[in-house]
């Protein structure tokens, strides 16, 4: 798939100019409930407007994609740690205040942040972010976890 070239081209491009790499995966709370409750439409919706809160969010460099359901993930590249927990609170904020579709829905997301370390390879760096993203679940709702 398209990501996991550009994921994998990033991690290379990191380690051999020694370039800061972080990444952010977050999903949006009890999204399940928008689809069993409203619709699909309306679930359909709520997607799109998260995308478009990324997007804002963002750099151009930046790569982000539609990971799983409700998942998201945010590939930043040239930026450490505390930049990308910076772009994963000002997500958080903007998706908690934000009012979803025309049933107006407020909904929270859980974000896990690290950055790319010496040690690590794809899949390990990868791992590590989606146990921040589990850990953030674990403790309640619009946790960001950057570690």
């Amino acid at each position: 798939n398209k990501f996991d070239e550009v994921y994998s081209k990033e991690v290379k491009r990191s380690k051999r100019y020694n370039n800061e790499l972080s990444m952010i995966i977050f999903d949006i709370d009890d999204f399940k409930m928008v689809n069993d409750n409203y619709s699909h439409q309306i679930g359909d919706d709520v997607l799109k407007e998260i995308a478009k809160i990324i997007q804002n969010g963002v750099r151009e460099q930046d790569i982000n994609v539609r990971w799983g359901g409700e998942e998201f993930l945010i590939l930043l590249p040239q930026t450490n740690l505390e930049g990308a927990q910076i772009v994963a609170n000002k997500i958080n904020n903007t998706v908690f205040e934000h009012l979803f579709t025309e049933k107006q829905l407020k909904l929270s997301a859980n974000f896990g942040v690290s950055e790319l370390k010496e040690e690590d390879d794809e899949k390990t760096f990868m791992s590590r972010v989606n146990k921040l993203l589990f850990e953030s679940k674990n403790r309640g709702k619009s946790v960001v976890i950057a570690r």
